[in-house]
Parts: structure tokens; C-alpha cells; sequence
């Protein structure tokens, strides 16, 4: 819409796209197979253009109104969480985990991958702002903004909040935390990610008494959230050398980072960029410009015994998970599914 308000050009970029379904991703073209789908003609689709190409330019009148001088061009960077990821200079098999009120998985590889379990898990192929580079990706409905909705519902303060995930780090971290004791907290708030994506599915808390404290409510949120993180991830081939690396709020959250580190028992990076999709939008529309250093702000190892302690805490979440999936509908009865990592 702005590219069309400032230049008059109805254009879209490939990585915006391939996020609409009916882009042969494969081929970087319209999908005949989709336009015939929805009997309209390939010609009713915007006409795409590559990452980092113009678009158009700043039409002379709207020049005149905003009084500049010289032409301007214009430029799609794409679609923000690719965007982003080109900020952070990401290589095929790297994975990234955006942070926020909800989550992003995002996988960098040189193939599309269009096979039945990717269709199954609901997983979106994506043509990336490289050339030959693709996108696979899966978001979670809930990520920080479960901490929001606990603040509200249990009307805690921010410093609260703080304090107690302060509290919970260190008490996991010196094996304090009795796992069988931390109610199960299951995140689908506003509805549920892969591999059972469904907007319908709503939140669980099981275990609650008269003696439960704000350290053992946070704890439970941040497990919750931590195991179907892992759930999702899951659902990702990912080489077992590759770290999970880490941007946005997230980052500064050590108890929630080392919980991922340990139920994935693989390194994640917490990387300390401001302004990412900027970034990359920057570097999309003008890539001879040098790239920023991407700096590590802190990178937390897996802990193996932990691991296994929180495997079976995960064990006991999914019969949960899977009860409660069962009771929507979403998920067949009798239906047994596990995925440990290894």
C-alpha cells in the first residue's frame, strides 16, 4: 500500500509473497495451480519483484509536496522476520528464535522444504532475501506476553515479575527447583502453535492450591512456555551443531534462555541487536553498505542432568498437552506422540 501511495506501482516483493500461498516458491513465480484455485486469473497478482531491487520512484508531485530535490526510489525490503535475519548476516542451517509478545522459528537453508511432514506441522516455506535461500518457519501465538498476562490476571508488578524470574534463575540453576511440585502450565492463550496450530485451542494451569507462591506460578509459566517452545522446535530438522540464536526481549530473561538451552540440549545465543528488521531493511536496499557486527550478548551450554530432569517434567506436560487437544477436537483420541530430544 505505501509503495503504492508513493510511487503509483501495484508491486509486491517475493518474500512477502511467499507468505500468501500462492506462490510456486520453487519457481519465484505465481502459482498457476493457486490462481486457478481461486478462479482468478495468474494477471490479478501484483507483479513481484527480488529483494533489494526498486520498486518504483517517488512520483514528481509527491516529490514536490515533500520537497525533495532529487528522484527518490523505493524499495521493498520484504517480509520482517526474514528481514531481520538478514541483519544478523544468518547462513544456510542457522536457526533463529524471535522474541516478542509472541514467538518466531526461523530456519535458513538452500532448498525449500515441501515435504508431508512440513505440510502436516503446518510449517511456511519462504523464499528468503538471498538468492537460492529459503525460509521455513513456524510462530507461537504466546511468548512474552504470557508474563503480561500473568501480571494482569494475578495483578503483580514488573518488579515483581523481576525479581521472582531473578529468584527462579538461581534457584534452577542450584537444582533447587522439586519439578514435580510446579503446576503445568500450558500457553494457548490466544490459541495453539505447531505442529497443532489452531487459533480455537485455549490455556490450561493444572495444579494450583492455597500454598502456591509467585516464584512457583512464574516458574510454572516459564516451563509452559519452554515446553512448547520445544514442541514446536521439534518440528525443525536442525543440525545438532547449530545454536538456537535469540533476538528481542527474550534476551534479557537468563532463566527463560536456559531453560530453552537445556530441554533443546544445544547452545543458544542471546544476540544483542537493536533495531534488526531496520537493519536489515537497510542492508536489502543498499548492500554495499558494510554490515554491523553481530555481538553475542550471552551464550548459555546445555546442562545434561537438567535436561533429563526436565524430560520428565515434559513427560507429564504432554499428557496435558495431548488431553487437552483431545477434549478441543484438534487432536485425535488415543493418540500418542513424543518428541525428546535426544
Amino acid at each position: 500500500m505505501l509503495l503504492w501511495r508513493l510511487t503509483g506501482e501495484q508491486r509486491t516483493d517475493i518474500t512477502l509473497a511467499s507468505r500468501t500461498l500462492c506462490l510456486d516458491v520453487r519457481k519465484g513465480e505465481w502459482s498457476a495451480k493457486a490462481a486457478a484455485l481461486l478462479h482468478v486469473p495468474c494477471t490479478a497478482f501484483a507483479p513481484l519483484v527480488q529483494p533489494g531491487e526498486h520498486a518504483g520512484w517517488v512520483s514528481e508531485s509527491l516529490c514536490k509536496t515533500l520537497g525533495f530535490s532529487q528522484p527518490v526510489s523505493v524499495t521493498l525490503a520484504g517480509h520482517d522476520h526474514m528481514v531481520g535475519a538478514r541483519a544478523l548476516q544468518m547462513m544456510p542451517g542457522d536457526i533463529l528464535n524471535s522474541t516478542g509478545t509472541t514467538e518466531g522459528i526461523l530456519q535458513l537453508d538452500t532448498q525449500p522444504t515441501l515435504d508431508e511432514q512440513a505440510k502436516r506441522d503446518k510449517l511456511a516455506n519462504g523464499c528468503y532475501s538471498l538468492a537460492n535461500q529459503f525460509t521455513l518457519f513456524a510462530s507461537l501465538p504466546v511468548g512474552g506476553f504470557a508474563l503480561e498476562w500473568l501480571r494482569n490476571t494475578f495483578r503483580l508488578t514488573d518488579e515483581e515479575i523481576a525479581a521472582s524470574l531473578t529468584r527462579g534463575h538461581a534457584d534452577y540453576l542450584a537444582g533447587n527447583w522439586l519439578l514435580d511440585d510446579i503446576p503445568v502450565f500450558i500457553p494457548h492463550l490466544r490459541g495453539s502453535g505447531s505442529p497443532y496450530k489452531n487459533r480455537h485451542t485455549r490455556g490450561l494451569f493444572y495444579g494450583l492450591g492455597d500454598t502456591l507462591s509467585i516464584d512457583m506460578l512464574i516458574a510454572s509459566v516459564s516451563l509452559g512456555l519452554t515446553m512448547e517452545f520445544a514442541n514446536c522446535f521439534a518440528c525443525f530438522n536442525v543440525p545438532g551443531t547449530s545454536a538456537l540464536k535469540v533476538i528481542g526481549p527474550a534476551t534479557h530473561n537468563p532463566l527463560w534462555l536456559q531453560l530453552k538451552a537445556d530441554i533443546l540440549q544445544r547452545p543458544v545465543e542471546a544476540i544483542a541487536f537493536n533495531e534488526a528488521v531496520s537493519v536489515g531493511a537497510l542492508l536489502t536496499a543498499a548492500p554495499d553498505i558494510p554490515p554491523p557486527p553481530v555481538a553475542i550478548a550471552q551464550r548459555l551450554l546445555p546442562n545434561r542432568a537438567r535436561y533429563h530432569q526436565l524430560q520428565r517434567y515434559q513427560h507429564k506436560w504432554k499428557s496435558w498437552y495431548q488431553l487437552k487437544l483431545q477434549q478441543e477436537g484438534v487432536m485425535p483420541l488415543h493418540h500418542r506422540e513424543e518428541h525428546y530430544v535426544e
